[in-house]
């Protein structure tokens, strides 16, 4: 009897959990699979190129090299001594760049995850990295308030701007790799051009400052994640803002352009992540996770989104179709 009633109230808590997982991890009849091997938050995520792989960065000092369809882990990358702060992959998808708080910046081999060489950064904290289009330089975004240039040749720094006296949190580079967008805790968004130096126009900021910035794909567009909760759109000729939203409660950590332009990627301190129609603004897909969301990238085929927490995970999911 006794056995019984327990066998009962076993398959009750074996039931709810089963269902409390489905929805969390089956939510508007797409998959949500998260990826387990971090012992930190994560604070960087990017898709290789061909969207095979995706690495991961993390406080836990390490980075992750996952197969981007099967969410299997296919290498570590360690060596860094302090908390990994930004990622990026060569265009040609065969290297992997990073940085971290130990104030070096690396550079690894993508599928085995050995360390080729490094850079001398001589800055404190490097926030972003990104390369230009022809993968012979790699950009670097500091909390000094400097942008740093290396050419991958010489393997030595050609250029340093010093942009704002406000650490930086966000960079991104035109499809074309002549213009620069940067900003952090400063009151403006500034566009650098990237041979020169010289700043070729600002935007304002959003109130809280600037953690993500995103180029269109045709370069014509730069969406802004605001420290205010707010997702913003600024055609750049002629400049005027095209699209204010606030559907975030709090300050937006990420922001991207799927790669046909037509869809954009937001999350944050809130833990939502949302999909946007890019022009309307129209909110097309949310997904709540059970942490705070501190970075987020879409895969090239746009069907896929990868979000990194604060709790140590990353999470895979997959878009419905309707809005792919």
């Amino acid at each position: 009897m006794l056995a019984g009633h327990a066998g009962y109230w076993f398959c009750r808590v074996t039931l709810i959990a089963l269902v409390l997982f489905g929805v969390v991890f089956l939510s508007a009849g797409h998959a949500v699979r998260p990826l387990i091997g971090h012992q930190g938050a994560i604070s960087a995520l990017t898709f290789r190129p061909d969207g095979q792989h995706l690495a991961s960065a993390s406080h836990d000092r390490t980075i992750r090299i996952w197969a981007a369809r099967e969410g299997i882990e296919v290498c570590i990358c360690r060596g860094h001594q302090g908390k990994v702060t930004a990622l990026a992959y060569r265009p040609d998808g065969r290297q992997l760049a990073s940085a971290a708080l130990d104030g070096t910046v690396r550079l690894w081999d993508a599928q085995s995850g050995r360390r080729r060489f490094w850079l001398p950064s001589h800055e404190r904290c490097v926030t972003v990295l990104t390369f230009t289009p022809d993968g012979r330089q790699l950009l670097a975004a500091c909390e000094s308030g400097v942008v740093m240039v290396w050419d991958l040749d010489t393997r030595r720094p050609v250029r340093r701007f010093v942009v704002d006296s406000c650490p930086l949190y966000a960079l991104a580079l035109a499809p074309d790799g002549r213009t620069i967008a940067t900003a952090g805790q400063g009151e403006q968004v500034h566009l650098i051009d990237r041979v020169t130096g010289v700043e070729r126009a600002t935007l304002p900021a959003p109130v809280g400052g600037c953690y993500s910035l995103g180029f269109s794909p045709e370069g014509q567009r730069l969406v802004i994640g605001g420290g205010d909760g707010s997702v913003r759109v600024w055609q750049l000729q002629p400049s005027r803002q095209v699209l204010c939203r606030h559907d975030h409660v709090d300050a937006v950590y990420e922001v991207c352009y799927s790669a046909d332009g037509r869809r954009i990627v937001s999350t944050g301190i809130d833990g939502v992540v949302l999909v946007n129609d890019s022009e309307s603004g129209t909110v097309l897909h949310s997904h709540r996770l059970p942490s705070r969301a501190l970075c987020a990238t879409i895969a090239p085929d746009g069907e896929h989104l990868a979000v990194g927490t604060r709790d140590t995970r990353c999470y895979l999911l997959q878009l419905p179709r309707r809005i792919r």
